[in-house]
């Protein structure tokens, strides 16, 4: 292929003629074959040692000779020295694709990768830029498999083995196809294909992947591989013929700056090698490859080629706070200028900081510095150094607000919860039933009719403080305080219900994220925000989720509604008009972004924090936010809550101690008061036990008394309370009957009017 191509290429020159070598794939054979062309043809250059350990040895007898030596197939980087200028490399060095599988590994969130190579200056020259590269993205190496050249199947086998039982998966093979072909072909047959493992080769394989075997590229199915792209153009630029000279130096010089654009794209060997562009990106599928995305230095990993967009390296991209960072094109000159509470900061990192040359630093490169309202992220510090942030920052979730002003019917049970309800109405009753039990015990005169009447009126007294009939000085204690109680009681209930039918005029119309989640609500959220993926950290359905660019597009989404081609809420922080619910998720705030391992990250912090501890961070955020805290709530304001049994527990305690105190106050004193009867009733019951039978005999001597004895007994009590001299005479007659009998009331009772205004009463039976 090398030789039909450079044959082809002849054709547009005249004067110049070709020697051909072979070289056997032996390097003391392509050194020898180098001296003869040197010194018995005097030949002006020696184009195409293809392997790296040839291209060594042929490098450095062209480097003495100075005549210039121009591969275009040894990739390994230790070629690209000082100490050999007369080497050029056509072609791209194994280094430059190291960034792209490095970013690819962490694309896929790999932390750990084991790179099998073989053991020769192309496979060893790429390790060391693996490893830095990978580094970089936050991912080790914590094995290295070196296959000998001379390596047979069954010692490639046993290393596939010894890979097994380590647990790392992912694999980068960097080698030749013919040791690859075998390396492939036993991972099949051991199962290492399987989706349990990870695979990616270098372009040193991927680039001839046509050419492959259609068997290896069965066994190679499920690979990954990084190519060099050819970007293919209907019509090349014709270069001409190179410059020719007999002096070394000068022929040295015409190869430098010799640039053209051939049939694979720009040719460069300004650096002594072609310079690294766009690598694609391919999945080995059955028999043949699948293209996946592109790699290029400038913007890493993308879907597709946009040559535009590619060009356009030092565009600007707008903010979704105008207030943080505002974007504006001059009509006239296209001049891009940005302006706002980010950039104002920056400059004012700048004017603190020894670097006057800095900004002409940041032209010179793409994108050295990222300025703006940059969220710092866990999931950003792994590929980027950010400073301390120079604000705080946060996201909540933003809903439309409705009037909420057609009150209900029951509306005035919402300042109590159900809770206090029917805990208060068990303490009503209590407190009526214990002053009844009061009240009853000194046969109150209001106390009259069925149980149930009787209970009714206590309540009532107890509802109504009513201390003028209540007779006990206990039931009037406990009426006190209970009064005390439900003053306190009903003065917050009146002060909730007003809050509720007054102030609590606007509602939002979503409260809880994990409720629109549930519902499969549309949220929206600004186009090229990291809360996007926050939104599916959180369990949205990505195909739910909505990106707009400004906030007028935020409003008219919000005003359709998510049932109408629009949005329930919003997460993000425009709140004019509408409300922000929900918990706020913040963040580290806002920071600046710099390369890995960029020296001037720490001295950026430095300055930000004494920028924020002084006064020039007030100014800048009077200028361009005014009052930070305004926007917090905007139209919001916060339902009443409801009164629970919690927050009256203290009064109840207090109401029920006084209750039940003075029941049992007043069971006391009842004991006390009857002790005598309640002594006598207990020594009764003991003498029925054990002196029956004395008991009997002494009645039975009773009953043999004359049946006929009548006592007589007057009772003299004043006729009136005021006049003692009036007095009534009651004579109350009791008849004993007979022995043996039953004692019979005497129901005939006459009565006669005696001196001095008594009346004696007799009983005639008698």
């Amino acid at each position: 292929m090398a030789r039909t191509s450079i044959l082809m290429a002849m054709e547009d020159f005249y004067v110049i003629v070709l020697h051909i070598r072979d070289s056997n794939a032996d390097n003391v054979q392509a050194a020898s074959e180098a001296v003869d062309l040197l010194e018995n043809y005097n030949v002006r250059a020696i184009i195409g040692p293809q392997k790296s350990s040839e291209a060594t040895f042929v490098s450095d007898l062209g480097n003495k000779s100075q005549v210039p030596v121009i591969s275009f197939t040894a990739t390994s980087p230790t070629l690209s020295s000082g100490s050999v200028p007369y080497f050029f490399r056509a072609t791209l060095s194994d280094a430059a694709q190291v960034n792209c599988i490095a970013a690819l590994i962490k694309g896929y969130g790999w932390r750990e990768v084991v790179p099998i190579y073989e053991d020769t200056d192309y496979g060893r020259g790429i390790i060391p830029y693996l490893v830095d590269a990978l580094q970089e993205f936050g991912a080790s190496i914590p094995y290295r498999s070196a296959i000998p050249v001379s390596a047979s199947s069954d010692q490639l086998e046993q290393e596939l083995y010894k890979l097994m039982t380590m647990q790392t998966r992912v694999n980068i093979v960097h080698m030749s196809s013919s040791i690859a072909s075998t390396l492939f072909t036993k991972a099949k047959e051991l199962g290492m294909m399987s989706d349990m493992y990870a695979w990616i080769v270098t372009d040193g394989i991927a680039n001839i992947i046509n050419s492959v075997n259609p068997s290896i590229l069965d066994a190679m199915n499920g690979a990954l591989g990084v190519k060099f792209y050819q970007q293919h153009r209907m019509n090349s630029t014709c270069f001409g013929t190179m410059g020719m000279s007999t002096i070394g130096p000068k022929l040295l010089d015409e190869i430098i700056h010799n640039k053209f654009r051939g049939l694979s794209g720009d040719f460069d060997l300004e650096n002594r090698q072609l310079q690294p562009s766009i690598f694609q990106i391919i999945n080995m599928v059955g028999r043949g490859s699948q293209e996946i995305c592109f790699w290029t230095a400038k913007h890493g990993i993308i879907r597709q080629l946009d040559q535009k967009w590619i060009k356009n390296n030092k565009c600007v991209r707008t903010s979704g706070y105008p207030e943080f960072m505002k974007v504006e094109r001059d009509p006239i000159t296209s001049a891009i200028t940005a302006t706002g509470y980010a950039i104002d900061v920056f400059e004012e990192v700048l004017k603190r900081l020894p670097y006057n040359d800095f900004v002409y630093q940041v032209h010179l490169g793409i994108y050295d510095a990222a300025i703006g309202d940059i969220t710092i992220r866990s999931n950003r510090t792994s590929y980027a150094d950010i400073t301390l942030p120079y604000t705080e920052s946060g996201v909540a979730m933003i809903v439309p607000v409705k009037d909420d002003t057609n009150k209900k019917a029951w509306v005035f049970l919402k300042p109590i919860t159900t809770d206090l309800w029917f805990r208060s109405i068990a303490f009503f009753i209590y407190t009526g039933i214990v002053i009844w039990l009061l009240e009853r015990r000194i046969n109150n005169a209001e106390l009259t009719g069925s149980f149930f009447h009787q209970l009714g009126i206590a309540i009532y007294f107890s509802s109504f403080a009513d201390r003028e009939r209540v007779d006990s000085i206990l039931s009037r204690l406990v009426v006190i305080v209970w009064v005390f109680v439900v003053l306190v009681i009903t003065s917050s209930y009146t002060a909730n219900l007003s809050s509720i039918l007054t102030v609590q005029q606007l509602q939002p119309t979503e409260t809880d994220v994990h409720e629109l989640i549930k519902k499969g609500e549309y949220v929206g959220y600004h186009n090229g925000s990291y809360v996007g993926d926050l939104l599916e950290e959180l369990g949205f359905d990505r195909r739910k989720v909505r990106a707009y660019e400004t906030s007028d597009d935020f409003a008219d989404a919000l005003s359709k509604g998510s049932k109408n081609g629009g949005i329930a809420a919003v997460i993000h922080e425009h709140c004019k008009g509408y409300t922000m619910v929900g918990p706020i998720y913040k963040s580290e705030g806002f920071g600046f972004a710099f390369p890995k391992r960029s020296p001037i990250v720490n001295d950026f912090s430095r300055t930000i924090l004494s920028i924020t501890e002084g006064d020039a961070i007030i100014q800048i955020e009077k200028k361009w936010i005014g009052d930070q805290h305004a926007c917090q709530n905007d139209g919001a304001i916060a339902s009443p809550s409801s009164l629970n049994f919690k927050s009256f527990s203290g009064l109840f305690l207090v109401t029920g101690v006084a209750s039940t105190s003075a029941l049992l106050i007043a069971l006391a004193m009842l004991l006390y008061k009857n002790k005598h009867k309640i002594r006598n009733s207990i020594s009764r019951v003991q003498t029925q036990g054990g002196y029956g039978s004395e008991h009997a005999s002494r009645q039975n001597q009773e009953r043999e008394l004359d049946y006929n004895q009548v006592r007589s007994m007057q009772v003299i009590v004043p006729n009136d309370p005021e006049d003692g001299i009036c007095q009534q005479e009651i004579e109350i007659c009791i008849e004993f009957a007979s022995p043996g009998s039953e004692v019979q009331p005497s129901p005939n009772f006459a009565s006669r009017e005696t001196p001095g205004n008594s009346l004696l009463c007799n009983d005639k039976s008698a």
